[in-house]
């Protein structure tokens, strides 16, 4: 399913990681494909609670997971530069479900993850070293 979301649509997902050489372009075209198909996700699941949502991020998280083994097979990894730039994208990603799930997440306390102003477990995008 296409994405339907316009702002989602043209958003260009990991833009600091396709800026940096040290990041290879064609293992970082991986990471924007499993952001845009947790968006397409989201839009056709249209989860209506955090369970919900844990759920379709928790897959998106392990995808980056396995994707961290490309990263350094071609002399790179998933270090805090990029670690940050996915967090920074995945809320993007959960496209208009994260507007109507906002009550929920300023319910949450902060956690020691990322910036600690989102909910865990998986925003951050990969699991903690």
């Amino acid at each position: 399913m296409p994405i339907t979301n316009q702002q989602v649509a043209g958003h260009a997902f990991l833009r600091q990681l396709y800026a940096d050489p040290y990041f290879p372009d064609h293992v970082v075209d991986k990471g924007r494909a499993i952001l845009l198909r947790l968006c397409e996700r989201v839009e056709s699941e249209q989860p209506t609670d955090l369970v919900a949502l844990y759920a379709l991020t928790e897959a998106a998280t392990e995808e980056f997971n396995l994707l961290e083994a490309e990263f350094e097979a071609a002399g790179s990894e998933i270090e805090t530069v990029a670690r940050e730039e996915i967090a920074e994208d995945s809320p993007k990603s959960a496209c208009g479900s994260w507007r109507r799930l906002w009550p929920f997440w300023e319910r949450l306390p902060p956690h020691g993850g990322c910036s600690g102003s989102l909910p865990p477990p998986t925003h951050c995008g990969l699991r903690p070293r």
